[in-house]
């Protein structure tokens, strides 16, 4: 069906007054701006939204700007694959993390400075001997496997009392270092990995432990997790990120992640977290799981991140409220 000529001028007519209500004057160019722009005047505000994937600065353009080195200078190295699901990559495709991922930190690092949690205590020891220190210190980290930290930190507390020390542990029968641990999950399991331990250590390592990731995950009974704690812990080096349930839980809770397992975990988390965070994460979300986000019935109500966190249970009312006002 073609237009009639009385239909086109009043369209013309409808568009000049248009434009005359807004006061909008914008050249025509070729190349449009990506995102946002705002044309403005007296009147109302529009917001025009530009699509133009092909306007990437060329290599040139960035290197008399200095973006070039800006975007070479990543703190944050990606190990594994990257789930676009959890992170947006910036114009030069550097990861800038979930959305509000930096106020939820900070609130959650906020809270944990206050409220002391179980993770905080391992019974620490007044050993003087870096050796003896690191060595009851990786017995601790592979009895916390699948092991309460109350249990842990009172079992490792018995431990010291009866002398935990590489050629005490190797001379004790196994019943009697069982009876020792029985408190923690599949004890039996792990006398057989500390024994075997404390043997290499002894023969290998002069009684003390490997400084290196992959030195660590050849111990019986160390894996991926074990290791990186124990490189943060004993050598005061991060390697990568620790993800045990607490910080899998609470990671794909609030988003920063979406996976099935600890270890896809922290490859999506190393994937966009800046390297400075890595130290402080592991600490942090567990005593948060311990204390706050619980595994069940989660205390959402009193939850500091309530407001940023997608999975945040509502109460009946607060559904309500929610539902009236916004």
């Amino acid at each position: 069906m073609k237009r009639t000529k009385s239909t086109k001028e009043n369209e013309n007519t409808k568009q000049r007054k248009l434009s005359q209500y807004f006061q909008i004057s914008e050249k025509k160019d070729e190349t449009k701006p990506i995102g946002k722009t705002i044309l403005s005047g007296e009147r109302p505000v529009i917001e025009i939204e530009y699509e133009d994937k092909d306007l990437k600065p060329s290599k040139q353009d960035q290197k008399e700007s200095g973006i070039e080195e800006i975007a070479d200078e990543d703190s944050t190295p990606v190990s594994g694959s990257f789930d676009a699901k959890a992170s947006k990559t910036s114009l030069f495709g550097k990861p800038i993390g979930p959305p509000h991922w930096k106020e939820a930190w900070e609130k959650i690092e906020a809270y944990r400075a206050t409220v002391f949690a179980p993770v905080d205590d391992y019974g620490h020891g007044t050993e003087t001997d870096p050796k003896i220190r690191r060595y009851q210190t990786l017995v601790g980290i592979m009895l916390s496997s699948q092991t309460k930290d109350l249990v842990t930190t009172e079992t490792m507390k018995k431990l010291r009392a009866w002398g935990l020390y590489i050629d005490h542990v190797l001379e004790a029968d196994d019943a009697t270092f069982n009876s020792l641990i029985r408190e923690t999950r599949w004890h039996q399991k792990k006398v057989e990995y500390i024994k075997q331990t404390s043997q290499i250590l002894k023969d290998k390592y002069d009684y003390d432990i490997p400084p290196t990731v992959d030195g660590l995950k050849q111990l019986p009974g160390v894996g991926t997790k074990m290791a990186m704690l124990a490189m943060l812990c004993c050598w005061k080096k991060c390697a990568g990120i620790s993800v045990d349930v607490h910080v899998h839980r609470i990671s794909n809770r609030l988003k920063w992640a979406h996976t099935k397992t600890p270890e896809a975990t922290r490859i999506e988390l190393e994937g966009w977290l800046p390297k400075e965070y890595w130290p402080r994460i592991n600490q942090m979300l567990v005593g948060f799981g311990q204390m706050m986000c619980l595994p069940v019935h989660p205390r959402c109500s009193q939850c500091p991140v309530k407001d940023l966190c997608p999975s945040a249970e509502m109460s009946k009312r607060e559904k309500e409220l929610r539902k009236k006002y916004c």
